[in-house]
C-alpha cells in the first residue's frame, strides 16, 4: 500500500460533472495524512493477526498483484483454495478492523465538517 500511497479526500466538491481531477491532483492535505496513517496501522495491525496461510494469500493477492494461477503455483496449493483463504483472509481482515473502530483507536474524525477545527489544530502545533 506504500508503494500505490492511497490517499483519502476529505472533501469530495472537488469533483464534478465536467471536470474529473485524477488523485494525483489532489494535494494531501495535514488531515488527509493523519487519517491515512492511522488507517495504515489499523491494517498493519489485523493484517498481523491474521493466520499465516491466509495472510500469505492476502498480501500475494491483493498487495504483490499476482494471479490466481501464480499464487497457487508459488503456494503449491490449488487455485480453488486460493480462492477461499483469501475470501477468508478479507472476512477475518473486515472483522478486525470493525474491532478496531468499535475500540475507539482511530480518531473519530467526520471528514469536512471538523476541517477548520483540526487545521485549526496542527496550525496551532506547527505541523502545517
Amino acid at each position: 500500500m506504500k508503494k500505490r500511497k492511497k490517499v483519502v479526500s476529505e472533501d469530495m466538491s472537488v469533483l464534478d460533472d465536467h471536470h474529473s481531477v485524477s488523485m494525483a491532483e489532489i494535494k494531501e492535505s495535514p488531515v488527509t495524512k493523519v487519517i491515512n496513517k492511522e488507517l495504515g496501522t489499523a491494517l498493519e495491525h489485523a493484517l498481523l493477526q491474521v493466520p499465516e496461510k491466509y495472510r500469505l494469500v492476502f498480501v500475494m493477492r491483493e498487495i504483490e498483484q499476482l494471479s490466481t494461477t501464480e499464487t497457487s503455483q508459488v503456494l503449491n496449493i490449488s487455485a480453488v483454495n486460493v480462492k477461499v483463504r483469501l475470501l477468508r483472509a478479507k472476512l477475518i481482515l473486515r472483522g478486525k478492523i470493525s474491532d478496531y473502530y468499535k475500540n475507539d483507536l482511530v480518531f473519530p474524525f467526520h471528514l469536512i465538517r471538523c476541517d477548520r477545527i483540526v487545521n485549526n489544530v496542527m496550525t496551532h502545533l506547527g505541523i502545517v
